[in-house]
């Protein structure tokens, strides 16, 4: 029998994969955004408090971010800091132990992810968060939170090295006309 803990997993697992093959970069935050508040509800009711609050969060930083990456750099940095500093905060406020570890470190590496203007710059941060959300969705015994980010690992992975071939394809055809 299908429970309410089942189901936010899965709308959590297909939205936000699904944000993945989304063109438009606002209708991708949106899915996202929708998908972190599945997870959200998702942790809650596995008792989970961090990585719930930090994961409502995210959900604010999803749609924060599209307005930062088009500030200046320094003000760029002054936001990923505050945000930081804000989900230290409320990591703070929902501690519960060695297992509040991982999704405060996984949530500090994907807002510097988000809030970083250079496409190719952020998928290492990307990739590491989701080691850490697949390493909490282990500690909670979530195979939903598992899965997400093992996909989203091969994504990212996938990402770094389509990157790595394209940076090599534009220096050797850069080579080539010199």
């Amino acid at each position: 029998m299908l429970s309410f803990e089942l189901l936010t997993g899965a709308a959590g697992l297909a939205l936000g994969l699904g944000s993945y093959l989304l063109k438009s970069h606002r209708a991708l935050s949106l899915t996202a955004a929708a998908g972190v508040v599945a997870w959200a509800l998702h942790y809650a009711l596995k008792d989970a408090w961090t990585a719930c609050a930090l994961s409502a969060l995210a959900a604010v930083r999803l749609g924060f971010a599209v307005w930062v990456v088009q500030q200046r750099p320094r003000q760029r940095l002054r936001w990923t800091l505050g945000a930081c500093v804000i989900a230290g905060l409320v990591a703070w406020a929902t501690w519960q132990g060695a297992g509040s570890v991982l999704p405060l470190a996984a949530t500090l590496l994907l807002t510097c992810a988000g809030f970083n203007a250079r496409y190719e710059r952020l998928r290492p941060y990307l990739a590491a968060g989701e080691v850490l959300w697949l390493l909490n969705g282990w500690y909670v015994g979530s195979l939903f939170v598992m899965a997400a980010a093992g996909m989203g690992l091969v994504f990212n992975a996938w990402g770094m090295l389509s990157d790595r071939a394209d940076r090599k394809m534009r220096s050797e055809a850069a080579a080539a006309r010199a």
